[in-house]
């Protein structure tokens, strides 16, 4: 089963913005995504911003790069489980 870059490029921007508190403490905020499958691996760019959770003013641009591979597909249900 082959899952389109395109796909999975317009499911993550369907999430975005996205943001989350970690630690209690920092507020984290992804604005966009990238998708790139060459040579049989999923790369996935995310960019955004990090800062305090009380003190947006104190800030930094974020950019995390992350794997995406598929390691089971599950024929019954079509369910793809990703490492």
């Amino acid at each position: 089963m082959v899952i389109p870059q395109k796909l999975v490029q317009d499911l993550i921007e369907a999430t975005l913005p996205y943001e989350q508190i970690l630690a209690n403490r920092y507020r984290v905020r992804v604005s966009t995504a990238q998708v790139a499958f060459d040579d049989g691996f999923g790369l996935i760019h995310l960019r955004g911003r990090a800062s305090l959770k009380d003190n947006a003013s104190t800030m930094a641009e974020i950019d995390v790069y992350g794997g995406m591979d598929i390691v089971d597909l599950d024929p019954k249900t079509g369910i793809l489980r990703g490492a």
